[in-house]
Order: structure tokens, then C-alpha cells, then sequence
């Protein structure tokens, strides 16, 4: 378990990283084309650095989407199993008892009531 939450904060910290990079590197540009003289050279590295970095960094978050998909997957297959093989036995005790059975019969023919009332709101 501890290698799965180093490898999710070793990404974290790239991701974050290269968030701050990127936006460091929007404001270097920024500041660059207020320039009454401006360089070109620098504005195209610039502006190439930054496609390869946001291109990098929509590629991290959709892996990391992706593991997160994968993973709540093979959560909820592992809960599936396990609430099957619960029910699946003989000995499981009966949740409720015939006093509140009555009762959430009741308040389900109430609630069935309320709804075959129909008035115009004015």
C-alpha cells in the first residue's frame, strides 16, 4: 500500500511541478510581448517549450485518470464479490424487524397516496 501512495504523490509532485513551470513560463512570455522590441527567437522557444509542456501534462492527467478508473473498477468488483458472498449464506441474520416492516409498508402506502394527489398550484 505504501508503494501505491509514493508512486501517487511522486506524480503528484511532477504534475504540480510542471504546473508551476507552465505557468511561470506564461508569464515569462507575457512580460516578453509588452516589449516595445521584442524577440522573436525567445518568444518561439517559448512558445514551443510551453505546447511540449501542456502536451506532457494533459498526457499525466489522463494517465492518472485512467489508473483512477481502473482502480475504483477493481474496487467495486472487490465489493461486489464480497457483498455476494455475504448474502449468499444461510446465516445471515434478518435486518428487520416485523414492527418496522409495518412501518416502512406504511409510510410507502403514504407516500403512494401523496403522490395520486394531484392540485393546481396557484
Amino acid at each position: 500500500m505504501g508503494d501505491i501512495h509514493g508512486t501517487f504523490n511522486r506524480v503528484q509532485c511532477q504534475t504540480d511541478g510542471l504546473l508551476d513551470w507552465i505557468s511561470k513560463v506564461r508569464i515569462k512570455k507575457k512580460s516578453l510581448t509588452r516589449h516595445r522590441r521584442r524577440n522573436l527567437r525567445v518568444e518561439a522557444i517559448l512558445t514551443c517549450a510551453l505546447m511540449e509542456a501542456e502536451a506532457l501534462l494533459r498526457k499525466k492527467q489522463q494517465q492518472r485518470f485512467k489508473r483512477w478508473q481502473h482502480l475504483k473498477t477493481e474496487v467495486c468488483k472487490a465489493d461486489y464479490s464480497n457483498v455476494c458472498s455475504a448474502t449468499s449464506k444461510d446465516n445471515v441474520p434478518n435486518q428487520w424487524d416485523e414492527k418496522t416492516r409495518e412501518d416502512i409498508n406504511s409510510l410507502d402506502r403514504f407516500m403512494c397516496l401523496l403522490g395520486e394527489v394531484k392540485t393546481p398550484i396557484q
